[in-house]
């Protein structure tokens, strides 16, 4: 139960109801689809509707992240490599939209940071601090004051929930995050306190493999070297293939001339046994 003034709180009391049951049927899901990697939560250009939001669940790390005419209203995606869950922020998302008057995937990441305090302390007086941390490949966001603390607490019931795909409250800002900058959003680590909430954010380019962050920086640069070197010894071997081309076709020259000059000498030695049998003439 949330203790809010109630002319400030109404559209998030509404929101509270709208959202008990999502993090349970979401639990669900992951439970009965074996599902146990992170949630990618996905934006608008993967989607095809830039007003939309979802989390793709990959089978594995592996797996290739679908695009927009791989996104479909089933569960399971149309390749069958994961499935598709409604973010359980989408609604707060599109309630922080509502209230700006606008859409995250009309600001950048600067614009976001700076109005997303303003929002969240002075608007929906939600908050009483919004701090942004720049970390590798993404930020983290910390929440103090924050009076979504009792349903974010929720979510504790649901483990494999939040840690797939966050709490409410994180899983929000992964929404407004995915629309903002257009890339894959990754809640890596959230914790929350009794009036508080971290929660870091990992930002992967869509175009990126899901592989690539596995990897540490060195270790990316050892591969990014080996491929051009793999790309220079194509190169020799084509370079080689070609001469090696040229040296077959002058080899097959000289054969053909060989077969030439055997077939005049064979001729030629045919004329000469001809005329030794010939009888001689007086």
């Amino acid at each position: 139960m949330l203790y809010i003034t109630p002319s400030k709180h109404v559209p998030l009391t509404l929101l509270e109801a709208s959202t008990n049951s999502l993090p349970g049927n979401i639990e669900r899901i992951l439970v009965e689809t074996g599902s146990n990697e992170k949630g990618v939560y996905l934006p608008p250009k993967n989607l095809g509707d830039f007003n939309a939001s979802l989390i793709f669940v990959p089978r594995n790390n592996y797996e290739k992240l679908p695009g927009p005419d791989e996104v479909s209203g089933e569960i399971y995606s149309k390749n069958n490599d994961g499935i598709f869950v409604t973010p359980p922020g989408q609604g707060l998302c599109n309630l922080f939209e509502q209230v700006m008057g606008n859409s995250f995937t009309k600001l950048d990441l600067e614009k976001f940071e700076s109005l997303l305090p303003t929002l969240l302390i002075e608007t929906l007086e939600l908050a009483s601090d919004v701090q942004f941390t720049p970390v590798n490949n993404g930020l983290t966001i910390e929440i103090t004051g924050n009076v979504l603390t009792g349903i974010c607490k929720e979510t504790d019931k649901y483990p494999h929930t939040h840690k797939q795909v966050g709490c409410l409250l994180s899983s929000a800002l992964a929404c407004c995050l995915a629309k903002t900058t257009g890339k894959l959003v990754e809640i890596n680590n959230e914790i929350t306190n009794p009036n508080s909430l971290a929660a870091e954010f990992y930002l992967e380019d869509v175009y990126e493999s899901p592989i690539s962050k596995m990897l540490t920086p060195a270790k990316q640069t050892e591969i990014a070297a080996y491929v051009v070197q793999q790309g220079l010894e194509n190169e020799r071997i084509a370079a080689l293939h070609s001469e090696n081309k040229t040296v077959q076709s002058d080899i097959e020259s000289l054969q053909k001339k060989i077969g030439e000059l055997r077939a005049k000498y064979l001729e030629i030695q045919e004329t000469f046994e001809k005329s030794k049998k010939k009888p001689a003439t007086n």
